[in-house]
């Protein structure tokens, strides 16, 4: 998906998830980074967990807010 339209249409039937708040545990790495990311992308208030890799969750999380992202990490 290199192009905005293509992100848009993906996008599209996703977007029941814009304002809504979302809790994702094992989000420092793997399959919970990627959903974490993807639900921030679409729009939702996104809480990483982490139970170990501290580091990790916040660099995501500050990458994340720096495009724009509502992001929060608990650990």
């Amino acid at each position: 998906m290199s192009s905005s339209k293509s992100t848009s249409a993906f996008a599209a039937p996703f977007s029941e998830f814009r304002g809504r708040r979302v809790l994702v545990t094992g989000a420092s790495s793997g399959i919970g980074a990627v959903v974490g990311t993807a639900f921030a992308e679409l729009g939702a208030h996104v809480c990483l967990h982490f139970s170990r890799h501290g580091a990790a969750t916040e660099a995501n999380a500050l990458r994340l807010r720096g495009r724009g992202c509502r992001v929060e990490t608990v650990g």
